[in-house]
């Protein structure tokens, strides 16, 4: 499996053969920008509503197992894209340099793989919904842990 580094999604020729190849693009498993920078208002909103389409006739997600950023000039209606203006606003996590792994990070990459694989085949619609709940118990539970730990610090200090 590849390290997940930002891909670009190019957007050249005709709009079947843009299609195609977003739709192709798409399938890869990496972090994928679209940088629509130079594109008016009208053009942009258009690119986005052609990206929602494809990524619904294919059931893919915009978010799992990799997000899908855009870079545009200003904000446009929401359609589930994460916009952000430059290309170094990006997070720098994915922002990284092809380098070789050494084994252990291997490993870990071809458990990554079965955990992509695992997040494709399933449900998408209800993915999203089942990350927020489990987002919604750990932060509650990182909030109980923060009481526990203040009330104890304030217990040892009487």
């Amino acid at each position: 499996m590849k390290l997940p580094i930002y891909k670009e999604i190019p957007l050249t020729g005709n709009l079947q053969h843009l299609k195609n190849s977003v739709a192709k693009t798409l399938q890869i498993n990496c972090p994928k920008y679209i940088d629509l920078q130079e594109y008016d208002e009208e053009q942009v909103d258009t690119i986005l509503m052609m990206l929602v389409q494809i990524i619904r006739s294919n059931r893919m997600s915009q978010l799992f197992p990799y997000p899908l950023y855009v870079l545009a000039s200003s904000y446009y209606q929401d359609h589930g894209f994460v916009i952000y203006h430059q290309k170094r606003d990006l997070p720098q996590y994915f922002a990284k340099k092809y380098a070789r792994v050494t084994v252990k990070e291997r490993k870990l990459l071809m458990r990554n793989k079965i955990l992509v694989t695992k997040i494709n085949n399933g449900d998408v619609e209800n993915l999203g919904e089942r990350v927020r709940r489990v987002t919604l118990g750990q932060r509650q539970l990182f909030k109980l842990n923060a009481e526990h730990t203040f009330y104890r610090h304030v217990l040892e200090n009487l």
